[in-house]
């Protein structure tokens, strides 16, 4: 006859009253994270170039004329769909990049492209692993506190004793090196 599966504390009658800490960390430094983040720009802004292209072929079609009587200007664009086409496909390039970069790939591995490369990633303080896609995006909202008082919640790892954003706080999440 089987016995029915014991429970995780039915060896140690203590570990309801004091649960396991969490684990000890080596927090990622504000340079590192800085750094992280211009890395990510710069990949960004590679996923843009379809966008800036069509954005600037949009205004070289534009015609500007001004009337001579009244000193009015007027505009007519003339650039056909193409570039308006190429604005869109860009919007859509850099909202994917967005997306899968910060959202996806570091929900499920704690770090995006420019955080993989510098070796920081980020995690939920209480378990050490990442937050998934969906919590990685509220994180992101969360952030916007964070530039409320002249952007002093960026600055906020600086002093701090485990170099957590306001934002961070607010998601009780950590940058932590590997």
């Amino acid at each position: 006859m089987s016995q029915p599966p014991r429970p995780p504390y039915a060896g140690n009658p203590y570990a309801r009253l004091f649960p396991a800490a969490a684990p000890a960390y080596r927090y990622a430094g504000w340079g590192r994270r800085v750094a992280a983040t211009l890395i990510d720009g710069v990949l960004g802004l590679a996923a843009s170039v379809p966008l800036i292209a069509g954005y600037a072929w949009v205004l070289a079609s534009l015609e500007i004329r001004t009337d001579g009587n009244t000193g009015g200007t007027s505009s007519q664009y003339t650039g056909g769909p193409g570039p308006v086409v190429l604005v869109a496909l860009g919007v859509l390039v850099t909202l994917a990049f967005w997306i899968w970069n910060t959202c996806v790939r570091q929900g499920r591995t704690g770090a995006t492209l420019g955080k993989s490369h510098l070796g920081i990633r980020v995690v939920k303080e209480s378990t050490g692993r990442p937050i998934g896609a969906g919590q990685t995006f509220v994180r992101c909202l969360a952030h916007y506190v964070d530039s409320l008082v002249c952007y002093l919640g960026w600055l906020w790892p600086l002093w701090d004793e485990k170099r957590q954003t306001i934002g961070d706080k607010i998601m009780s999440t950590v940058v932590v090196r590997d």
